[in-house]
């Protein structure tokens, strides 16, 4: 870690080149309110970013991130599903099985060579790659996790070797790969982007290994995916879809479709709407859900626990410096609900303080059923 650091900005140094700092401060608090307990967890976060420039041919990027955790600092899987959805195991001690801890730490969230060519772009090293249109899900991203109820929070940065060439026409072919011990256990990504009209467009193949975790062991397969991006304009409502067509282990008796389908509109008077629905053959009929799905769930193996889901959000300036938001998440198969309102107040022209609630409704066994209200609080300070 601290090695990976050192190495950074000492070759930053040695470039003797200008190099452009910025970043920013967080502080985060949560609250949950479960049926077994109370919970209050918050971390403080230090982002620091650094930017170089070769001429116009390279640049080098780097994010370096500090967290420091407070309050609860170990939460169990068990926690968060209700007790129903707990293995039936004569030892089971529901305070030491599936902990997860979070320790202070520093690192690197980024550290990335751009090379610019005549007829390529090559980038090497640990970067941003965020596949896919669609706001709280994107089936055709199978390199981060993403968490619904804070869809556009920043993204880990991947590890991958990164090829775009421009081809005739305005087309624009991608090759992703994360190397591995071998070729058949290699991550390739494929993609290519055009426009037609008012949409961009853009074609996706992929073949990559599938982690599916269980109580005692996980098991490994391989998935080839081809997938499909449109995001435009139509009879003035922003129009966005995103296709997933998932083969398991080379049968083709064992397809998984994954989808969104979204449209996004501004009146007159400054108020956004969106809505999306989702559909995922990679989920579970709720009589169905077992520990294990759970497990694949949290881990974010899947991208979601059931099969079809909307979301709703609507969005409004109250002032030059105060906007108002609410977005809810409703499960089509068990029926619950959360409803998340949000008030964002730019205190400053760089700092911001964002108040996000959380209500839960349906049964103790559904999805969003369990957790009864949630509050969080975040502060951030840009420079």
């Amino acid at each position: 870690m601290y090695k990976s650091i050192t190495i950074t900005l000492l070759l930053t140094a040695t470039l003797g080149a200008q190099v452009d700092w910025y970043g920013y401060y967080e502080a985060e608090a949560d609250y949950l309110d479960l049926p077994s307990r109370d919970l209050y967890l918050g971390f403080n976060k230090l982002r620091l970013d650094l930017e170089v420039a070769r001429g116009d041919n390279i640049h080098i990027g780097a994010d370096i991130i500090y967290r420091g955790y407070n309050g609860q600092t170990t939460l169990n899987f068990m926690d968060f599903m209700p007790v129903e959805r707990w293995p039936v195991l004569p030892t089971l001690d529901t305070l030491t099985w599936f902990p997860v801890s979070f320790d202070d730490t520093t690192f690197v969230d980024n550290a990335f060579l751009e090379i610019y060519f005549p007829w390529l772009d090559l980038t090497l090293g640990r970067q941003q790659i965020s596949p896919g249109v669609g706001y709280a899900w994107n089936p055709t991203d199978i390199f981060n996790v993403k968490d619904i109820l804070d869809p556009t929070y920043e993204q880990t940065g991947v590890e991958a070797f990164q090829i775009v060439v421009p081809l005739v026409g305005g087309l624009q072919l991608a090759g992703i790969l994360q190397a591995s011990s071998t070729w058949s256990h290699t991550t390739q990504y494929y993609q290519l982007k055009g426009s037609l009209g008012r949409f961009d467009l853009s074609g996706v193949y992929s073949a990559s290994e599938l982690i599916t975790t269980g109580l005692f062991a996980a098991d490994t397969s391989f998935r080839e995916l081809a997938g499909l991006n449109l995001e435009g304009e139509a009879a003035g409502l922003g129009v966005r879809g995103e296709f997933a067509l998932n083969r398991i282990d080379f049968a083709t008796d064992n397809l998984r479709y994954e989808y969104v389908l979204g449209l996004d509109y501004t009146t007159e008077s400054s108020l956004y709407l969106m809505g999306e629905y989702y559909h995922n053959d990679f989920g579970v009929d709720p009589d169905q859900v077992s520990f294990d799905n759970y497990i694949s769930y949290f881990l974010g193996e899947t991208h979601s626990l059931n099969t079809d889901y909307l979301f709703a959000m609507a969005m409004y300036p109250l002032t030059d410096l105060i906007s108002a938001e609410v977005f809810s998440i409703y499960n089509l198969n068990d029926g619950s609900l959360v409803i998340n309102p949000q008030l964002t107040y730019n205190i400053y022209e760089d700092v911001e303080l964002t108040i996000t609630g959380s209500l839960f409704a349906g049964e103790e066994t559904d999805e969003f059923g369990y957790q009864e209200t949630g509050l969080r609080l975040r502060l951030r300070a840009y420079f």
